[in-house]
């Protein structure tokens, strides 16, 4: 392996100095992907919100269609 000076070292285990960089990048691959994963997670439940902002506009404006039909039909 790389950097490591004992092939059949366990670097995420081995906290010598040789071995700490392995931990280092783990961490930050994990931290990377970890964020990435929230951001869409994110934009998911706001792409939903809008979603359900967008359902309940269309649902008023039937509802008020509905009310507008049925005033007419009062006054006729």
């Amino acid at each position: 392996m790389y950097g490591v000076p004992n092939a059949n070292a366990d670097v995420l285990e081995d906290e010598s100095q040789s071995c700490l960089w392995c931990w280092e990048v783990s961490s930050y691959n994990m931290w990377e992907k970890e964020q990435k994963r929230l951001q869409e997670e994110e934009e998911n439940d706001e792409k939903g919100r809008v979603r359900e902002e967008l359902e309940i506009k269309k649902q008023l404006r039937k509802h008020r269609k509905i009310n507008d039909v049925e005033r007419r039909k009062k006054l006729n």
